[in-house]
């Protein structure tokens, strides 16, 4: 039996991973030496045995449950680990590749083969050597090593030792004495340190360093598991950039070590700019540090290496040289604490049996050079495998032929694929060498994009071109569709199937009048529920009672510069008004019945409407004291007056002697009052250019292709409010020749009587949000016998991954992602759900124009987060009345033609490799909670990760005890436990509990909620969107 000592902490870090996943390669080191010369394989052989003879650290084996020589008499019989040194036996492959096409690839084959291959611990060997003849003056030696038993400096010593020892036995020499110190001095020396007071103060040092700090930020943007397998890819900078950063270094008193460190610090720190609080950015790196200075392992092979938390912090403006200043003395200033292993420090912040992160990506900066000759013949070593990687590790290595940096970035698979990793080392290597040209200049000024970059990112920035089939070209380079106006779109639908039927809604006055011209009457639909009757009315009727009504206003004064108001029940007086008003040239306003009278008040006052359409039961809601002294005339079309009047207005289509001026596409088409910051709505003011854009998008890339698979006319499904621009979707397939069900009240909001009219009425298209998509789902609508509509539509907030996979994988079903904003017409980004497996917004509609930009309003590289600016046709004419807002939310586009604008979404998105964009949640929402800036969207999706979790919220509160805090609620999946007791009133305790374990794993403290509230559905709004204002307080002395 050989000596047997105790575990360094540098190895029972190492021993403890591996044991958690034995089968795993991942810790496994290597490196190659090619060699020029004439190289005898024997000998060098030989001189790797006799290498292996003389460090100790390689020959052991591990073990557990005995005790060691330094262990105590409590220790005997635990399952404490050991190490006993050993000899060991072990075959050194040799193979002669000289032969092949390429030599060097099949070695490189070989060997990546052989570091994919677990290494027993217990039995060994913990390493490997094999040498290749590449050439006949050309000689490859690769020697692989468990971490446990070196590190890189140690695998350095190993091969100066290889080298010494072949130039003496090449000279027929007897190799001269080694100066390895022994293996034991090394453990004997640290378990000195973890007793000392120096290890209290070190540890003491470290927690103090890291209080208060943010999460640390990735380029990945979030945590996965550990992976068996590292990616990796290579980038090579230039000998004068290596220079230039060695000059610049002096300056700010750095190495450029500590220059390559801050460049990296600057790389995250644009790349994550989005994701950052607001001020200055706290970056976060793990340093590689050999921890051999004063220390006995200067001498030893062995595993000592330890990473140190460098966090950098940068301000607006600060240059690489800052930042490198920081760098340097931070790790100057921090020296004599670098020993405290950062395995402790880990459970010292209780971040152990997590995924939450101590560090961000490592800096591996390998300043010592090789400098190998093998009797004379000069080598260059290149890295195969440099272990274990949670995020991403970026080695820097000083070629030793003096061409300048090999930069080789590993990571972990489950956070970046091969074609991301392959960018980012391009763009750093590129970045880099931006940087060391201009070392004073603020790192925010110093471009990201690769060559030819931005036109590819400007391409993919542009919907389609706005060219449908659709006649000749007009004279302003438009095709003459896109000179139509959404009047225009309806009479050619009428005239195309003037007696199909149009519009099937609950019955409001016209149901009581004979229809124009004769006939019988609107249709009867036999309804699911009690609400009143439904009928339907063909295109023809549709487009008579739209031409009467619009007589009438034309007469108070409607048209482009007076718009309409409609306040009306959900019934079809809606859609008749909203056409007729179209028809005289004016916007149209809708006013939700439901919503205050001092919001109807207010938004009557902002648009000064011409007429008000209403009803007798609701006109007291116009008639206030704030609206009297409005020129408003009120029409009340069940006044009897009003319907004499409009029973004899002529039905036909009205000609340019009705109206006061031609209607034009860029006159308005509504006016839509959003939610402000303030508390003041806004009117986006919508143009029918920016609605035609859209109804060609639709129809010819979903409308037409749908219809062309079931073969016959669609029914389209409208359940928003027509306060809303998003109750266009369905009006689109009424615009496109299809029959449109305005739902009424009682269906729409009550999931399963939504259900049981959709089943009644064979409805092929469903317009909802993905919060009321979750309701439908968990009241039947996927169920065996349900009607699912051959097409669903999600929209107005962001589509979770569980509904997302269910959605896609529906028989039968298409599902599509639609986004916009109302300033920029309804949809401006679309995605069929099939097109990508996890949830994306898509590309811009036709005519439409999407760019990711950061804070200086200059494209980000594809995969970083930017804020989203939308441009082109959907573009809002601005905001009614508003201009000092209207321009700081409409600005200059510096990309488009002279003249134009784009608008500022306040989204974030990132653009995929493959186009797609990624919505990544409003760059407005962050909370601060005793100090740490936390986005809410984070703690949202880590939730809706769990597979108990159907849909989450999370919001603060300061109703409770303690004052400000999060507050979480999660619908339960349907299946879920979670879901059985919630249905038996019996939600078990640990319930919330196991989501806040869920999210501990993955979270800061200071953003797991220490309130869970379960809920059987979210609250919606009006428009379908969740209701954060109506989530109800948690029940009295909730908490953790």
């Amino acid at each position: 039996m050989g000596e047997r000592l105790p575990l360094s902490a540098a190895q029972r870090g190492i021993w403890t991973g591996q044991q958690l996943d034995p089968g795993t390669p991942a810790y496994n080191t290597a490196e190659y030496v090619l060699i020029d010369g004439e190289i005898h394989l024997d000998v060098l052989e030989r001189a790797a045995r006799g290498a292996v003879a003389e460090t100790e650290a390689v020959r052991v084996r591990f073990g557990t449950g005995a005790a060691t020589e330094n262990s105590s008499g409590d220790e005997a019989g635990s399952d404490e680990p050991w190490q006993e040194i050993g000899p060991v036996e072990f075959a050194v492959h040799q193979q002669d590749l000289r032969g092949l096409p390429d030599p060097l690839l099949a070695a490189e084959e070989w060997m990546a083969a052989d570091v994919a291959r677990p290494v027993d611990l217990r039995t060994g060997p913990l390493f490997g050597h094999a040498l290749f003849r590449l050439g006949d003056r050309s000689v490859l030696w690769y020697h692989r090593v468990h971490h446990i038993a070196l590190d890189g400096y140690g695998l350095a010593l190993v091969a100066r030792r290889v080298a010494e020892i072949y130039t003496a036995l090449a000279q027929d020499q007897q190799p001269p004495a080694h100066s390895f110190g022994s293996l034991a001095s090394v453990v004997t020396e640290d378990h000195a340190y973890t007793a000392s007071d120096q290890f209290t103060r070190d540890q003491r040092f470290w927690a103090d360093y890291h209080d208060g700090r943010p999460a640390p930020v990735t380029l990945a943007g979030r945590s996965a598991p550990l992976a068996r397998e590292v990616l990796r890819r290579a980038a090579d900078v230039d000998a004068d950039t290596l220079a230039l950063l060695r000059e610049s270094g002096r300056a700010a008193k750095a190495q450029w070590s500590d220059m390559l460190v801050a460049a990296l610090a600057a790389y995250l720190y644009r790349m994550s700019e989005q994701r950052r609080p607001d001020g200055p950015a706290q970056i976060s790196l793990a340093v590689p540090v050999m921890g051999r200075t004063g220390s006995v392992a200067l001498r030893v092979p062995c595993m000592v290496l330890n990473a140190v938390q460098a966090w950098v912090r940068v301000e607006p403006g600060d240059s690489l040289l800052d930042l490198a200043g920081q760098v340097a003395a931070h790790l100057r200033g921090s020296r004599r604490h670098h020993r405290y292993r950062y395995e402790q420090l880990r459970r010292d912040l209780r971040m152990v049996g997590g995924e939450r992160k101590l560090f961000g990506p490592s800096a591996n900066i390998m300043p010592f050079d090789y400098g190998l000759r093998f009797d004379g013949h000069p080598a260059i070593v290149r890295n195969v495998s440099a272990g274990l990687v949670e995020d991403l590790a970026v080695h820097v290595y000083n070629r030793a032929d003096g061409d300048g940096l090999r930069i080789l970035l590993d990571a972990n698979p489950n956070c970046y694929s091969g074609d991301e990793l392959a960018t980012h080392a391009r763009r750093f290597a590129a970045f880099l060498h931006r940087l060391a040209r201009r070392p004073a200049d603020p790192v925010d000024a110093v471009d990201l994009l690769l060559d030819g970059e931005r036109e590819a990112l400007l391409v993919a920035s542009s919907g389609a071109a706005a060219t449908p089939e659709a006649g000749p070209e007009a004279g302003d380079g438009r095709p003459e569709a896109y000179r139509a106006t959404v009047v225009d779109l309806f009479a050619a639908a009428a005239t195309a199937t003037p007696n199909l039927p149009a519009l099937t809604a609950v019955e409001g006055v016209w149901a009581a009048n004979r229809p124009p011209g004769g006939g019988d009457g609107p249709e009867e639909v036999e309804p699911p529920g009690d609400e009143g009757r439904y009928g339907s009315l063909s295109y023809a009727e549709l487009n008579a009672r739209a031409n009467q009504l619009a007589r009438l206003l034309l007469t108070v004064g409607a048209g482009p510069d007076r718009p309409v108001a409609l306040l009306l029940p959900r019934t079809g007086d809606t859609v008749v008004a909203l056409l007729a008003a179209l028809k005289t040239g004016a916007p149209y306003v809708a006013l939700d019945p439901d919503h205050p009278e001092e919001r109807i008040a207010f938004v009557l006052g902002d648009t000064r409407p011409a007429a008000v359409v209403t009803v007798g039961s609701l006109a007291a809601a116009v008639a206030t004291d704030a609206t009297r002294d409005l020129a408003t005339r009120i029409i009340e079309l069940d006044d009897p007056d009003v319907r004499s009047a409009l029973d004899h207005a002529p039905a036909g289509d009205l000609t340019g002697s009705d109206q006061s001026a031609s209607l034009t596409p860029d006159h308005p088409l509504c006016i839509v009052h959003t939610s402000g910051s303030t508390g003041r709505p806004k009117g986006a003011v919508l143009t029918h250019r920016g609605m035609v854009n859209l109804f060609h998008h639709h129809r010819v890339s979903m409308i037409e292709p749908e219809a062309a698979v079931a073969g016959r006319r669609m029914r389209a499904a409208l359940t928003a409010s027509l306060s809303f621009d998003t109750s266009w979707e369905g009006l689109l397939w009424m615009l496109a020749g299809h029959e449109l069900h305005l739902i009424g009240d009682d269906e729409r909001r009550e999931p399963a009587a939504l259900l049981d009219y959709i089943d009644a009425q064979d409805i092929d298209f469903l317009d909802i949000t993905p919060t009321y998509a979750e309701e439908l789902i968990n009241a039947g609508l996927l169920e065996p016998g349900r009607r699912v509509p051959a097409v669903i539509a999600l929209g107005g907030e962001a589509a979770g991954p569980v509904l997302w996979s269910r959605l896609r994988t529906v028989p039968g079903l298409n599902a599509y992602n639609l986004y916009g904003p109302t300033e920029c017409t309804v949809d401006t980004v679309w995605a069929r759900l099939a097109d990508s497996e996890t949830p994306v917004i898509g590309r811009p509609v036709t005519g439409a124009r999407a760019y990711v930009l950061d804070t200086a309003l200059r494209l980000v590289p594809p995969g970083q987060i930017g804020e989203l600016y939308l441009a082109g046709l959907p573009l809002a004419e601005g905001y009614h009345r508003r201009p000092r807002l209207t321009a700081e939310r409409f600005v200059t586009d510096p990309f488009g033609p002279a003249g134009t604008r784009m608008y500022r979404t306040g989204d974030l998105v990132r653009r995929r490799a493959d186009g797609l964009l990624e919505y990544q949640g409003r760059a407005d929402t962050q909370v601060k909670i005793r100090g740490f800036r936390i986005e809410l969207g984070e703690i949202e999706a880590v939730l809706t990760d769990h597979p108990e979790v159907a849909a989450a919220a999370v919001i603060t509160r300061s109703d409770g005890p303690g004052g400000e805090r999060l507050v979480a609620y999660a619908v339960p999946a349907g299946d879920s436990p979670l879901a059985e007791a919630l249905l038996a009133d019996t939600a078990p305790a640990d319930g919330p509990a196991r989501l806040r374990r869920h999210l501990a794993r993955r979270l800061p403290d200071y953003m797991v909620p220490p309130v869970i509230v379960l809920l059987d559905r979210m609250p919606r709004t009006t428009n379908g969107k969740l209701d954060r204002a109506a989530l109800p307080p948690p029940p009295t002395g909730a908490a953790a």
